[in-house]
């Protein structure tokens, strides 16, 4: 990072930039000031992206300097970036962060990993969501939560409420492992800000780990795929839901028949102990001619890809 301003000396401001952070980690609000102060230097660039950005062990006053910097970048038209055990990170840094992306006007990609940061939970959620509200540029968007705070049915409304105001988004990943208490009336939420992505062609949607997903709450999902016009590439986790049973498999597969547009399919239903291989092979034979990706492992010992 020191030597920043000597890799880009002489190229013109109008050029696309794409900055790579590899495998470095920046751990602390001292490393992440450090990674600020160079990225100022591409303050007068006209395309920007940051990608592979990871941060460990951040605090909200670390965050705080991390968005002025961003303002900064007006450029910016892609931001990826991890977090990784930040348990000093609150919603403070969270709001530093959410007003920072309002003032970014030609982002197109967004991608934030949130890795054991316990005090991301609902209030955070939303405030993300919030700033996504007015990021009508936006084409591409992941948000990862594994191991947070409790996400429930209110963070849920949020990104719908979000996903309602994003008519350019091409793709989107949505992964949630562990720690949410989604209801069927959560999912409910999604669905409704899913139906108004017209020009979505990918997604992505994990809900791992989650206690209280059943047959209910896949057929909520199923339905708000239906709706979706443009959809070409479709990848839905359930794993470790023990409330799912075949049901949900037929409910997937009248569903997902019936998308013109689709061109592939990845479905993971590994340790769903209800259901049976029967019921996997019965969706397999209703989705001929799509190519899939079908991976059921009713225990970790009897792995099974059709």
């Amino acid at each position: 990072m020191k030597a920043l301003s000597q890799a880009f000396k002489g190229i013109s401001p109008g050029k696309k930039i794409t900055y790579k952070f590899l495998d470095k980690e920046f751990t602390r609000d001292q490393k992440l000031k450090e990674v600020c102060q160079d990225l100022r230097w591409l303050a007068d660039f006209e395309n920007i992206s940051l990608e592979s950005l990871s941060l460990r062990e951040v605090s909200d006053e670390g965050l705080q300097v991390f968005g002025q910097t961003l303002k900064e970048l007006n450029g910016l038209h892609g931001l990826d970036i991890g977090f990784n055990y930040c348990n000093r990170m609150t919603g403070e840094g969270i709001q530093a962060l959410s007003e920072a992306l309002t003032g970014l006007p030609h982002l197109e990609s967004l991608k934030f990993d949130f890795f054991l940061c316990p005090n991301v939970n609902n209030n955070e959620v939303v405030l993300l969501s919030q700033a996504l509200r007015d990021m009508s540029s936006l084409k591409h968007l992941s948000l990862y939560l594994s191991s947070c705070g409790l996400i429930s049915d209110r963070g849920s409304e949020g990104l719908s409420q979000a996903l309602k105001r994003l008519p350019a988004l091409e793709s989107l990943s949505l992964q949630i492992y562990e720690g949410s208490q989604f209801t069927n009336r959560g999912l409910v939420f999604l669905k409704e800000g899913l139906e108004e992505l017209k020009a979505l062609q990918k997604i992505h949607l994990a809900f791992n780990r989650f206690d209280k997903m059943n047959d209910e709450g896949v057929e909520v999902v199923a339905q708000g795929l239906k709706g979706l016009r443009s959809i070409k590439d479709i990848n839905l986790e359930f794993s470790d839901s023990t409330g799912i049973t075949v049901k949900a498999l037929e409910v997937l597969s009248e569903n997902l028949k019936g998308i013109k547009t689709l061109q592939y399919v990845h479905l993971d239903f590994s340790n769903c102990d209800q259901i049976t291989e029967e019921g996997v092979e019965k969706l397999e034979e209703s989705l001929k001619g799509v190519p899939r990706r079908v991976t059921f492992c009713p225990n970790m010992f009897d792995l099974k890809i059709f």
